[in-house]
C-alpha cells in the first residue's frame, strides 16, 4: 500500500522487504487506500519529560483547534494531548474541560512538540526529551 508523507508531492509504497519506493501512479487503488486509511487510535510518548507526560494515549472525539484531544490511558489518566497555536501540547487532565471550552485558551501546558505535524505522534518531541509513535490497540506493537 502507499502512504503520504508531510511532503505533499511525494508518495511512498511500503514493501515487506527493503526500503520504501515511490508508488506506481498507474495503480490508483494504492493511492486511494492511503487516502482512506484511518488515523491511529493509540499512540505512545516515550522518554523522560517534565511532569512525567510519557505514556500511552487514546484519541478522543473532542477537538481543540480542529484536532483531536488524546487522553492518556497508561500509566494513568492524569494527562492529555491537544493541539494549540501550531504545536501539540501535554498538560494535566484537570484542565481538560476548561481548555476544551476555550478552544485551547492560552495554550498552557507542561511540554510541547517542536513542530506542528498533522498528528502528534508524527511530531518531533526532542525539546521535551521524548519521542512519539503510533501503536496498536494493545499499546505494544508499533504500527507501520
Amino acid at each position: 500500500w502507499c502512504y503520504t508523507t508531510d511532503y505533499p508531492d511525494v508518495e511512498w509504497e511500503e514493501c515487506d522487504v527493503g526500503e520504501p519506493k515511490k508508488c506506481d501512479a498507474s495503480e490508483p487503488s494504492l493511492i486511494a487506500s492511503a487516502q482512506t486509511r484511518a488515523p491511529a487510535q493509540y499512540a505512545k510518548l516515550d522518554g523522560r519529560t517534565y511532569a512525567k507526560c510519557e505514556g500511552t494515549y487514546k484519541r478522543s472525539d473532542d477537538l481543540i483547534q480542529g484536532k483531536p484531544i488524546w487522553d492518556r490511558i497508561d500509566p494513568d489518566s492524569s494527562r492529555f494531548i491537544f493541539f494549540c497555536s501550531g504545536k501539540w501540547r501535554v498538560t494535566g487532565s484537570q484542565w481538560r474541560e476548561g481548555l476544551l471550552a476555550e478552544n485551547g485558551g492560552s495554550c498552557g501546558s507542561f511540554i510541547s512538540s517542536d513542530d506542528g505535524a498533522a498528528e502528534w505522534y508524527a511530531a518531533m518531541w526532542g525539546g521535551a526529551g521524548a519521542v512519539a509513535a503510533a501503536v496498536a490497540a494493545d499499546g505494544l506493537i508499533p504500527l507501520k
